[in-house]
């Protein structure tokens, strides 16, 4: 998928999904606007992408070209459920959730230096 296409497939997920900006796309998929913005530009959020707007209802093919309907059918997303999810986007998945907990971990470490810094400061 080319730099191009891969515009294309973002701007298709936010209209679908209803997010106005790639910030709000990175949000709802619980990762930094500056590492979606890494992602479109080494073409490496197709994936992730797909799964996050085929789980609101999206139909896999209109995602991935802009052709046919933008919402699945019935019929589609009964198929979709019974299916096992690839491996490859597991394994993304995995990846995505122990860099989001890396983030979180290090946020609560600062909290905790701050909180110590004012009780020390407090003499308590």
């Amino acid at each position: 998928m080319n730099n191009g296409e891969t515009i294309d497939l973002i701007e298709r997920v936010k209209d679908f999904c209803g997010y106005r900006s790639d910030a709000a796309l990175a949000k709802a998929l619980e990762m930094s606007p500056q590492n979606l913005a890494s992602k479109k530009k080494y073409k490496t959020a197709e994936r992730i992408l797909i799964k996050h707007a085929v789980e609101k209802g999206a139909n896999p093919e209109w995602i991935k070209t802009g052709k046919g309907e933008k919402k699945a059918s019935d019929a589609d997303l009964q198929k979709m459920k019974g299916e096992e999810m690839p491996k490859e986007l597991l394994i993304d998945l995995v990846y995505f959730q122990k860099r989001r907990i890396a983030e979180l971990e290090e946020k609560v470490a600062q909290l905790e230096g701050k909180t110590g810094e004012r009780k020390s400061s407090d003499g308590t």
